[in-house]
C-alpha cells in the first residue's frame, strides 16, 4: 500500500479498510487497555472496533468531563456510552479524588455539572478539609495581574503558585513582579519552534526559498536535522 503523497488522516483510514479486508492483521493480543478514552475519534474507534470483533478484550478508561480535543473530532461523553450501547461494557465510576482538597473539587463540580451530556458522578477528595477558592471578575488582563499582585502582598511570606491558561498571561504578572522587585522563579519549557533542530530546518528552508539572502548561510551554531 502506497502512502506517497497521504496524510494522517487519509494513512489511518487506509489501514482500517484493510484490517476489514483482511489485508492487515490486528494486533496480537488478547487484552487492549485505551486510555484517555474521551479523547477517541471515529476513526480511533473504528480502529477498536476491527480488534473487538476478533475477540480482543477492550477496557476503556477515561473522563467525559475532560473532554478537550473536540476540535479534533474526539466524541467525549458520546463515544463512551457507545462503546457501553455496542459492547455491553460494564462501567465503573472511580470516584475517590486524589488530586485536590474537597473545597476545590466541589467548586469544579458545581461548573462542570452544567454540562448536559456526561456521566453521573459524584467525586470525593481523599485529602482532608483545608482548601478555599474564591472568584474574582476583572474588566481587564491588567486589573486581574494587579489583583495577583494584591494577593500576594496580603499574604506576604507564604509561597504561591500562579497558574494561566497561556504564557502571555504570566508575561504580564512577570512585568508587574519585576517593576515591584518581587522575587520569584518561572519555570519555562521552550516551544515546539525553539528547539535547535527546529530553528535550523527552518532556516534551510528559507535560505533555499531565498537564495540571495545569506544572513543563515555562515552561522556556526547549526543543529544536526
Amino acid at each position: 500500500m502506497s502512502t506517497s503523497g497521504l496524510d494522517f488522516s487519509m494513512i489511518f483510514r487506509n489501514v482500517i479498510l484493510a484490517m476489514r479486508e483482511n489485508k492487515i492483521p490486528v494486533l496480537p493480543f488478547t487484552h487492549l487497555l485505551c486510555d484517555e478514552f474521551q479523547d477517541t475519534d471515529n476513526i480511533q474507534y473504528a480502529w477498536l472496533q476491527e480488534h473487538a470483533s476478533r475477540g480482543v478484550k477492550i477496557t476503556a478508561v477515561g473522563d467525559d468531563d475532560q473532554s478537550i480535543y473536540g476540535f479534533r473530532h474526539s466524541q467525549g461523553y458520546a463515544v463512551m456510552k457507545k462503546f457501553q450501547d455496542e459492547f455491553k461494557a460494564v462501567g465503573h465510576v472511580l470516584s475517590t479524588c486524589f488530586r485536590c482538597r474537597p473545597e476545590i473539587l466541589d467548586a469544579a463540580q458545581k461548573v462542570v455539572e452544567f454540562n448536559e451530556d456526561r456521566v453521573l458522578k459524584h467525586m470525593a477528595s481523599h485529602a482532608d478539609l483545608g482548601g478555599e477558592v474564591h472568584i474574582y471578575g476583572f474588566e481587564s488582563k491588567n486589573s486581574e495581574a494587579e489583583k495577583v499582585i494584591e494577593l500576594l502582598y496580603e499574604h506576604e511570606g507564604e509561597e504561591f503558585a500562579i497558574l494561566a491558561r497561556n504564557n502571555s498571561q504570566l508575561d504580564l504578572v512577570e512585568g508587574i513582579l519585576k517593576a515591584k522587585d518581587i522575587e520569584y522563579n518561572r519555570k519555562i519549557k521552550s516551544g515546539f519552534w525553539e528547539l535547535p533542530q527546529v530553528d535550523s530546518f527552518l532556516k534551510i528552508l528559507y535560505s533555499i526559498a531565498a537564495p540571495y539572502d545569506v544572513r543563515y548561510i555562515n552561522e556556526k551554531k547549526m543543529a544536526r536535522v
